[in-house]
């Protein structure tokens, strides 16, 4: 009866181990909507992702697009607003930027200061009609 219960606990282990590494290497995808019903996919990201190597972001099959986090309340701007925007550019995806809305201000204070953020101006990266 030992050597059973054993053998279930290390064929457990196996498994568990194979599906962490099988994530990990892209084996299999958890919750990746069916590319022939979706087949244009974007990503949302801000400063709680870091650095991120946008290069690897975008030779990922079916991803066109990344929304990037630029604003919060009528303070509040992303630290990694503008280098986000520019690599995620760079590296051909389409860029549009978004803001958290706060209840510690007014909407027209915090559609100002995300304005500010976005430099919603020509010229801007943001506002070329290929990156938005």
């Amino acid at each position: 009866m030992l050597s059973v219960i054993a053998a279930a606990a290390i064929a457990t282990l196996l498994l568990a181990a194979m599906a962490v590494v099988g994530l990990e290497r892209g084996w299999w995808r958890v919750a990746h909507p069916d590319p022939r019903r979706f087949p244009v996919w974007g990503v949302d990201v801000s400063h709680h992702q870091g650095h991120i190597d946008w290069a690897r972001v975008a030779r990922e099959p079916h991803l066109a697009f990344a929304y990037i986090k630029a604003s919060e309340g009528s303070d509040w701007t992303d630290s990694r607003f503008r280098d986000n925007a520019s690599s995620a550019r760079a590296a051909g995806l389409r860029v549009g930027a978004y803001h958290f809305f706060g209840f510690c201000s007014s909407g027209r204070e915090q559609a100002a200061h995300f304005l500010s953020v976005t430099s919603a101006e020509r010229g801007d990266p943001l506002c070329d009609p290929r990156g938005v």
